[in-house]
């Protein structure tokens, strides 16, 4: 699917930055192990939420912010689209998350 040309202009919105703030810390979250990898369900995500769209535009060429892969599941084993994926977060997205974190302390 392609990208629409004003999304890529658009910058990151507040929910997109909390959500790569649960992401790095469900990363970091002791007990967890040591691939960083999650589920949407790991940072809060539901049935209907918007927690894997949102982990699938930050894992786009613009962001490079979220690494994605898909789930060995029989869904996966079959072809499904709808497989299940985990996510990990980037350099580049911890680094979006000081710089949002850095901008709120200055303010």
């Amino acid at each position: 699917m392609a990208a629409n040309i004003s999304d890529r202009a658009r910058p990151l919105t507040a929910r997109e930055i909390e959500v790569l703030r649960d992401a790095q810390t469900a990363t970091d979250a002791d007990g967890r192990d040591n691939s960083g990898w999650f589920t949407p369900m790991d940072i809060g995500g539901y049935n209907r939420s918007d927690h894997s769209r949102i982990l699938r535009r930050l894992a786009g060429e613009r962001f490079n912010a979220i690494d994605e892969r898909f789930r060995p599941t029989l869904q996966a084993a079959l072809g499904s689209t709808r497989a299940g994926r985990f996510y990990r977060i980037t350099d580049a997205g911890r680094s979006i998350v000081a710089a949002d974190a850095a901008k709120g302390a200055g303010s």
